[in-house]
């Protein structure tokens, strides 16, 4: 049970910045969190990154763009880009 809340958290807090393209199936864009901004300023693209979740657990990832390129933020290892 606790696997599952832990999931589910961490896919509520990292990938409510995950956004679709403009008019497939009616997504909108969103800003990912602001510390997720915060942590990769002015660092390099692929730069190693961590975030710490609601539930303070860390999330490891890498400084990227987010795939509209509006932000530039740690992205999870594990997040998948939608094509």
């Amino acid at each position: 049970m606790k696997k599952i809340i832990f999931l589910l958290s961490v896919i509520g807090t990292l990938f409510s910045f995950a956004n679709e393209r403009q008019g497939e199936r009616g997504g909108h864009n969103r800003q990912p969190p602001q510390e997720a901004i915060s942590v990769c300023q002015g660092e390099v693209q692929e730069a190693a990154c961590q975030i710490t979740t609601v539930n303070s657990n860390i999330v490891e990832g890498h400084c990227k763009n987010t795939p509209d390129n509006k932000y530039f933020a740690c992205i999870p290892n594990h997040h998948r880009q939608k094509k």
